[in-house]
């Protein structure tokens, strides 16, 4: 439950997590399934590109798929933290309704 309103096309939180591609998140989903680890979180993001949160968590582990959705991954290119010329590509998800 937020503790303020969110609104349309604002930012809900910021996905952490390791870039993975589609086939790789199969892979690992696969692997986590049978060592009995409920609780790994791999979403995938398109056809070809997807997140495994098993290492790196945040509270979007609590955000459920849902046939109607209230918000959508989208990925951001911002500048590095390091280096200000390596750009990093982090996910995020942006509310498309009133929460």
């Amino acid at each position: 439950m937020a503790n303020e309103s969110i609104k349309v096309r604002q930012l809900v939180i910021e996905y952490y997590g390791e870039g993975i591609s589609w086939k790789e998140a199969k892979r690992r989903s696969q692997a986590y399934e049978n060592q009995g680890l409920k609780d790994a979180f791999v979403t995938s993001l398109n056809g070809h590109e997807s997140i495994d949160a098993a290492k790196k968590r945040s509270l979007v582990k609590f955000i459920n798929h849902s046939c109607q959705p209230n918000s959508e991954t989208r990925k951001l290119t911002v500048l590095g933290e390091i280096n200000q010329d390596i750009l990093q590509t982090r996910y995020s998800y942006w509310s498309l309704t009133s929460l």
